[in-house]
C-alpha cells in the first residue's frame, strides 16, 4: 500500500492543478469558497478524479474508508494554505465522492456480500428518516476513583466506550462521563426504498437503511428521490440467544444528492428529442396519442382522453395570496366490475338458496352451476366478446361460503353475478395440506409478506409462497329430518293403518311401509321405524359407524366391530333411533330393506366411490360431530409419533371428511398412499391426517368413543403440551415486524430495569425467525392487553388480535403448473359483500387495466388497491426506529408518487377513515403529520386516478352515483375533476365490433399503437418538464361562456344548479393539459372547446337528476339531488302535519303512505325518504311501524 502522505500529496495536486472544460480550476475555486460560506464538506465528481489520476480513483472505489479520510486530510491542507483561520477553526473537513462510475451503481436488488466495505452508489425513494440526534464521537471522563484524571475515549461503530482503566490509579472506574465536555456530531438515519418502476412483477420493495452525519442531515425529506453514495457496511445481528453469523448491511453515506422533480432517471436525448418534437407537430398527435393508452382495450375514447390528460397534467401555479391553485387531475372510474380472473370447470363451490340445498347438494362444481343458470335464463344473459354474463339479481337467489379480508371471517354471502369465458391455458397449484386448484393466470390471491396481506395473481405466485385457508365453513340452513320417502320407490310402500291382520302374515320383506311408523320385518316380525329420521348425534354415530366398517346384508345393514365400548354406545343408538337391533359375536345387525335402501341411497356400497351425502353440510352441528366421532372411533389411528389418521379408497370420501371438521375449525392435511406389493400393488389410497394444535380441537370437539384411545388421545396431548413445536402446522408466516410495531405503537419500554425488556427480546426473536404460531400469538397479544393502557388504541394491536384469532390457516405452496384447459370455459362469480369466495372446501379466491396503464406510463406511478390501504399507508406514518427507540417519518403511497400518479384499485373498499386522510392530498397537494410530538407537511402533488365498484354490483341508472357507490361521500366524489361511468350493456353494433377487435386480436399480431410505449413514456416527461402553457384570452372567454350559459339552466326558483365554480378550475387544469399534448405554449380555444366537450359527457353521465333528466350538480356535491331533497323536505313537514293533527301522537307508516299519495309520491319512495330522514336524526321509531319526529 502507499504510503499515507503520498496519497495525500496526490490529493492535493489534484485538487490544485484539476482544470475543467470551462478552463477553471474547479476544486481550487471550490475550496476557496468554502471559508466565507462556512462549509466543510466538498463535493468531488467521480469522472474528475478518473481522467485526472485513474489509478487513484480505482484505489478509492476499492478503499473507500482510507482513501476518502486522506482525501479530507488534503482538503484541510489546502484550506490552510488559502484560509488559515478558517482551516483551524474547524477539526474536520469532508471529501464527499459523487457520480460513481456505472459498474458501482448498484441497484438496490442487487446489493451483495461482494460490495462490503465498498464504495457504492444507490438511488431510490426515502421513506422513512428518524428526526437529528446528537452522535458523540469522543466521550470525557473523570475518574471517581482518583478523582483527577480526565480521560477522552473515541467512540467508533455508534456502540459507547468506556475507558478500559485509569491512566493514573490503574483502577477499572468508577468513570463519570462528562456531558459538557464531549464532542458530538449531529446523526440521523434514512430508509431508501427501490423506485416503484423498478420493481418486478409480484415483489415486494427492497430497501437499505443508511446514516448521514454532520452537514449532510436532514438534507431530503420523505417521498423524495435521492442517490446515495456510500460504503457498504454489515452490523452483526443480535438476538436473546446471541450474536448470529447473520448481518444486517447498512450505508454508511459518503454523499446524498436529492433529485428535484425534472431530474429523473428518464433522459431524453437528443435524437428522441427530435422525435417527440415531429410527433408533436403532427396534426393527428391527439388521436395517435389516445390510441396509444392501454391499446388492448377497445373503445373507450373519453376515458383514455381523460387518463393522457391526468399524465400530462395542468400547471400549477401560486396566487398572490400565497395560495395554490393544482395542476395535478384527478379521474374517478365507476364500473360493473370486469370478467377475466375465473377458476376451472371442476373447483367445488358451497352452493345454498332458501330451500336449504340445491338438488340434495350443499357443494357443486362451479361449471356445473354456471352452465346450467346460463342455458335456463339465456334471454337475460349479456354477451361480451366470448365472455357471458348473467346478473342474479331478481332472477335467483344464491348464497355461497366467502371470506371477508376485515374481519379475517368466512360469512355467507349471496351470489350477484356469474360469467364465463373461453380459456386455453390455466395453472394447477397444490398446497402443502395436499389441497389443489385450478385457474387462470390473472387469477388473484391473497398472500403474506412482512406481515401485510398483498394480492398476487396465479403467473405471479411462486413455489414456497403461502396462501389463506379458511378454517371454517359456516350454516346456511339447518336441514334436521330425513324423509325416507324421498328416498325409496313409492311404489313399495303400503300404509300401515291400511293392512289388515292377514296382512301381517304375508311375506312383506320386499315391501316399504309408511305412515307414523313403517318397517318391513324379518321373517314374521313386524317392528315399526319413524318416518322421518331425526338428524341427531346418535345417528350421526351410526351412520359414521357404518362408513367406517360397515356392509350390507340380504335384509338390512352389518357393522362390525369387537370393541366393548363401541359396541355398547352403538346398540344404544340403534335403541334410540330405530327401536331394535340384531347382536352377533362380530357385529351390530339391523335387518331392514328401508334402512339397507336408505343408506344405499346415501352413501354409494363402491368403496372407491364412497361420498358423504352433500345435504349433511346443513345438518345440525351435533350431528355432523356424531358422523365424525363413529368415523374416527371405527376407522382412525393416532400415531405415537403425534398424528390422527383416517384412510380410504375414495379421494372424494377423504375431501368431504376435512370440509366437515371444517366446520369446527380443525384443519386436516391430505396425503396419497401408493400401494408399492401384494395384491393390492398399484392401488391409490387418500390419508387425512391431524397435526399439532388440530388435535387438541378433535379431544375437544370430536373425539372417541371407545375409552382406550381415548386414553391414548389425552397421553398424546400431555406429551405434545411438554414440547414446544407440537402446534407447528398452524403458523403465521412472513410475520413481518409487526411485534416490533406493536411495540413501538404502545410505547412499550425496553430499557434495562424495564420488566418488559425479556418479553421484547423474546419478540424480537421471534420476528428474525419470521414466523410465529396461532397459540403463541394469542398469549402474545394477551399480554400486551394485560399491560397497555386501556385509554391507548392501537391499530398494530388490533391487527395482531384479528391475526390471531382469525379463520386463516396459511398453506405453502408445493407447486404451481401450466396446463391445458380440459373445458372450454373458465367460470367466476361475484358475491354482494366478499370479492373472495371458498373453493375445494377452504382455499380462499378472489373473484384493473386501465389503471396499470396509466401507473406505467407515467415517469412515477404507483399502483396499490384501496382493499389492503390504510391511511397510513396513503399517506405518511411515525414509527419507533428498533435500533435507537426515536419517532421515524414514514412516506406512504401519495408522497411516494409525489408528481406522479398514484392508481388506487378498488376504492370503494377502503374504511372511511382511511379515505378521510386523502382528503387533503387530493386539494392541498400536502399531508400534514402532527402525532407522537412530529409536526411535519409532506408533498403530496401526486395526480389520482381511482376505480371503484358499484355498492350492488351493477350500475343502477335510476340512482344517482353517490347512491350508486354508497361507500364514497360526496366530499371526496366533489374533488374528483373527472367521472366516468362504465357500463356492461348489449349493443349489437358496439358488441360486435368489440368482439370483431378481440378475435382479430387473437388470431393475428395485435396491431402496433401509433406511439410506442417507451416513445410514449418520454413524450409525456419531455412535456411535463419544457411544456408549461398559459391560457389566453380567448380560451377563458370560451370556458366563461359554457360557464355562464350552463349555469343559467338553473336561474329560475325551484330548479337545480347544474355546475359550480369548482368545475371551472378543473376545466382550466385539462386545457393546460390538453395543450401539453401538442407541446403548445398557450392554451386555445381548441383545447378549451375539447375539455368542454370531455367535461359534458362526464356531467352527462354523474350530474344528472335521474328522474327529471335536468343536470343536477348536488348529485355529486352533496349526495342528493334537489328533487330528491324536495321531496325529503316534503315527507318531512307531512309528517309534522300528521302528528298535529293527532295531538301529537306517533303516525304510522301506512297513514304516511296515504297522505304522500295524494302529493304523487309513490309508497317505496316514502319508504326511502322515512330511511332517509331516520338516519339523520329526524325522524324516530317509537314503536314498530309509528314516527315521530326529534324535537330541535
Amino acid at each position: 500500500m502507499e504510503d499515507s502522505a503520498e496519497i495525500v500529496r496526490k490529493f492535493e495536486s489534484f485538487f490544485s492543478e484539476f482544470v475543467d472544460d470551462d478552463g477553471q480550476h474547479k476544486y481550487e475555486n471550490l475550496i476557496a469558497q468554502m471559508g466565507p460560506n462556512e462549509i466543510i464538506s466538498l463535493e468531488i465528481d467521480y469522472d474528475d478524479l478518473l481522467r485526472f489520476d485513474p489509478d487513484l480513483a480505482r484505489a478509492l472505489l476499492n478503499e473507500p474508508e482510507f482513501y476518502i479520510n486522506l482525501a479530507s486530510m488534503a482538503i484541510k491542507h489546502r484550506l490552510r494554505i488559502m484560509d488559515e483561520e478558517y482551516a483551524n477553526r474547524n477539526e474536520y473537513f469532508h471529501a464527499r465522492i459523487k457520480n460513481l462510475e456505472s459498474t458501482n451503481k448498484i441497484n438496490l436488488r442487487k446489493i451483495r456480500a461482494s460490495h462490503i466495505g465498498k464504495l457504492i452508489q444507490v438511488t431510490g425513494i426515502l421513506t422513512r428518516a428518524n428526526k437529528v440526534s446528537p452522535l458523540m464521537t469522543r466521550g470525557v471522563f473523570k475518574c471517581l476513583s482518583c478523582n483527577d484524571a480526565i480521560i477522552p475515549v473515541d467512540q467508533e461503530d455508534n456502540e459507547f466506550t468506556r475507558p478500559l482503566t485509569c491512566p493514573q490509579c490503574n483502577r477499572k472506574g468508577p468513570f463519570k462521563l462528562l456531558l459538557d465536555r464531549s464532542t458530538y456530531i449531529d446523526w440521523q438515519k434514512i430508509r431508501v426504498q427501490e423506485k416503484p418502476e423498478e420493481l418486478p412483477p409480484g415483489q415486494l420493495p427492497r430497501f437499505i437503511d443508511g446514516y448521514l452525519l454532520e452537514d449532510i442531515v436532514d438534507t431530503a425529506r420523505p417521498g423524495e428521490r435521492v442517490t446515495l453514495a456510500g460504503i457498504l457496511k454489515a452490523k452483526q445481528i443480535s438476538t436473546q440467544q446471541g450474536k448470529l453469523t447473520i448481518f444486517r448491511t447498512y450505508v454508511d453515506i459518503n454523499h446524498i444528492e436529492k433529485q428535484e422533480v425534472e431530474i429523473e432517471s428518464l433522459e431524453v436525448t437528443d435524437e428522441e428529442e427530435e422525435e417527440i418534437l415531429d410527433l408533436a407537430a403532427d396534426p393527428w398527435i391527439y388521436r395517435k396519442l389516445i390510441r396509444s393508452i392501454a391499446p388492448s382495450i377497445y373503445g373507450l375514447d373519453e376515458i383514455k382522453e381523460a387518463l393522457l390528460l391526468l399524465l400530462f397534467g395542468g400547471v400549477s401555479r401560486q396566487r398572490r395570496d400565497g395560495t395554490i391553485r393544482r395542476g395535478q387531475i384527478h379521474v374517478l372510474l365507476v364500473g360493473d366490475p370486469g370478467v377475466g380472473k375465473s377458476i376451472h370447470y371442476d373447483e367445488e363451490i358451497y352452493l345454498y338458496n332458501n330451500e336449504n340445498f340445491i338438488k340434495d347438494k350443499a357443494k357443486s362444481k362451479i361449471g356445473i352451476f354456471i352452465d346450467e343458470l346460463l342455458n335456463n335464463y339465456s334471454d337475460e344473459v349479456h354477451y361480451y366478446g366470448d365472455t357471458e354474463v348473467l346478473n342474479l339479481e331478481g332472477i335467483e337467489d344464491y348464497y355461497t361460503q366467502s371470506f371477508n379480508f376485515d374481519s379475517l371471517r368466512s360469512e355467507i354471502s349471496k351470489i350477484t353475478e356469474i360469467s364465463r369465458h373461453k380459456s386455453s391455458e390455466i395453472f394447477e397449484i397444490e398446497l402443502k395440506s395436499g389441497a389443489k386448484f385450478k385457474a387462470t393466470g390473472n387469477h388473484a390471491f391473497t398472500t403474506i409478506e412482512d406481515g401485510d396481506f398483498i394480492l398476487k395473481s396465479v403467473d405471479q405466485l411462486e413455489k414456497g409462497d403461502y396462501l389463506p385457508i379458511s378454517r371454517k365453513i359456516n350454516s346456511f340452513k339447518e336441514i334436521d329430518k330425513i324423509k325416507i320417502r324421498d328416498y325409496v320407490n313409492h311404489n313399495l310402500i303400503i300404509d300401515v293403518d291400511q293392512l289388515t291382520n292377514n296382512d301381517f302374515n304375508q311375506d312383506i320383506n320386499n315391501k316399504i311401509l309408511k305412515t307414523k311408523f313403517i318397517k318391513p320385518s324379518k321373517g314374521n316380525m313386524f317392528n315399526p321405524i319413524s318416518s322421518k329420521l331425526v338428524l341427531n348425534e346418535s345417528l350421526g354415530r351410526i351412520f359414521g359407524l357404518f362408513l367406517a366398517e360397515g356392509s350390507f346384508e340380504r335384509n338390512g345393514i352389518r357393522i362390525t366391530n369387537l370393541d366393548k365400548d363401541i359396541r355398547l354406545q352403538l346398540k344404544q343408538d340403534f335403541i334410540d333411533n330405530f327401536g331394535k337391533y340384531t347382536e352377533y359375536k362380530r357385529s351390530i345387525d339391523f335387518y331392514s330393506i328401508i334402512v339397507k335402501k336408505l343408506f344405499k341411497k346415501l352413501f354409494n356400497s363402491n368403496a372407491y366411490n364412497k361420498q358423504i351425502p352433500q345435504f349433511f353440510y346443513n345438518a345440525p352441528k351435533p350431528f355432523i360431530k356424531g358422523l365424525l366421532t363413529g368415523y374416527f372411533s371405527g376407522d382412525g389411528t393416532i400415531g405415537n409419533t403425534g398424528y390422527i389418521s383416517v384412510i380410504s379408497a375414495s379421494g372424494l370420501f377423504i375431501k368431504d371428511l376435512r370440509n366437515l371438521l371444517g366446520i369446527f375449525g380443525i384443519q386436516g392435511v391430505l396425503r396419497k398412499k401408493i400401494v408399492r406389493s401384494g395384491k393390492y400393488r398399484g392401488n391409490i389410497y387418500h390419508k387425512l391426517l391431524l397435526y399439532g394444535q388440530e388435535i387438541f380441537k378433535f379431544e375437544k370437539e370430536i373425539n372417541f368413543i371407545d375409552n382406550k384411545r381415548r386414553k391414548k388421545l389425552q397421553f398424546l396431548i400431555n406429551k405434545m403440551k411438554r414440547r414446544a413445536r407440537y402446534q407447528s402446522l398452524d403458523m403465521i408466516p412472513n410475520f413481518g415486524r409487526k411485534f416490533n410495531d406493536a411495540i413501538n405503537d404502545l410505547n412499550i419500554s425496553q430499557a434495562r430495569n424495564s420488566p418488559h425488556r425479556n418479553f421484547c427480546a423474546e419478540l424480537r426473536g421471534k420476528t428474525y425467525r419470521q414466523r410465529v404460531g396461532r397459540l403463541y400469538l394469542k398469549k402474545v397479544v394477551n399480554r400486551f392487553d394485560n399491560f397497555k393502557n386501556k385509554y391507548v388504541k392501537s391499530e398494530k394491536l388490533d391487527f395482531l388480535k384479528k391475526l390471531a384469532y382469525s379463520d386463516i390457516f396459511w398453506d405453502k405452496i408445493i407447486s404451481i403448473s401450466k396446463i391445458q384447459n380440459d373445458h372450454a370455459y373458465v367460470y367466476d362469480i361475484g358475491t354482494l359483500n366478499n370479492h373472495f369466495i371458498l373453493v375445494n372446501g377452504h382455499i380462499i379466491a378472489h373473484n384493473s387495466q386501465l389503471l396499470k396503464s396509466g401507473s406505467k406510463i407515467a415517469p412515477r406511478g404507483i399502483y396499490t388497491s384501496g382493499k389492503g390501504s390504510t391511511a397510513a399507508g396513503l399517506t405518511a406514518a411515525v414509527l419507533r426506529d428498533k435500533d435507537t427507540g426515536n419517532l421515524s417519518l414514514e412516506a406512504g403511497v401519495l408522497v411516494l408518487a409525489d408528481n406522479g400518479i398514484a392508481a388506487i384499485d378498488e376504492f370503494d373498499k377502503m374504511r372511511s377513515e382511511d379515505r378521510i386522510a386523502i382528503h387533503e392530498a387530493m386539494e392541498q397537494l400536502s399531508i400534514s403529520i402532527a402525532k407522537a410530538g412530529i409536526i411535519a407537511t409532506l408533498n403530496a402533488r401526486t395526480s389520482i386516478i381511482a376505480a371503484a365498484n358499484p355498492y350492488h354490483g351493477r350500475y343502477d341508472d335510476y340512482k344517482t352515483v353517490a347512491e350508486n357507490i354508497k361507500k364514497l361521500p360526496p366530499t371526496i366524489l366533489s374533488r374528483f375533476d373527472l367521472i366516468f361511468i362504465l357500463k356492461d350493456r348489449p349493443d349489437p353494433t358496439g358488441d360486435e365490433r368489440m368482439a370483431d377487435f378481440i378475435l382479430r386480436a387473437e388470431e393475428e399480431e395485435p396491431p402496433e399503437p401509433p406511439i410506442d410505449y417507451d416513445t410514449l413514456k418520454n413524450y409525456i416527461y419531455y412535456a411535463k418538464k419544457h411544456c408549461h402553457p398559459r391560457i389566453t384570452r380567448d380560451a377563458v372567454e370560451e370556458i366563461k361562456s359554457f360557464y355562464l350559459q350552463t349555469r343559467s339552466a338553473g336561474a329560475e326558483p325551484d330548479t337545480p344548479v347544474p355546475i359550480t365554480a369548482r368545475y371551472l378550475e378543473g376545466l382550466i387544469r385539462l386545457a393546460e393539459a390538453r395543450a401539453k399534448m401538442a407541446l403548445h405554449e398557450e392554451v386555445t380555444v381548441e383545447d378549451a372547446q375539447a375539455v368542454i366537450q370531455l367535461m359534458n359527457f362526464s356531467l352527462s353521465q354523474v350530474g344528472i337528476d335521474q328522474e327529471t333528466g335536468i343536470s343536477d350538480i348536488d348529485a355529486i356535491e352533496t349526495g342528493i339531488t334537489t328533487t330528491h331533497r324536495r321531496r325529503l323536505e316534503q315527507i318531512n313537514q307531512l309528517i309534522r302535519q300528521l302528528i298535529q293533527e293527532k295531538g301529537g301522537e306517533p303516525v304510522t307508516l301506512d297513514e304516511i303512505k296515504e297522505a304522500a299519495s295524494r302529493l304523487r309520491i309513490s309508497p317505496q319512495q316514502v319508504e326511502e325518504e322515512i330511511n332517509t330522514l331516520r338516519t339523520r336524526g329526524v325522524l324516530y321509531e317509537p314503536r314498530s311501524g309509528t314516527y315521530g319526529i326529534v324535537e330541535d
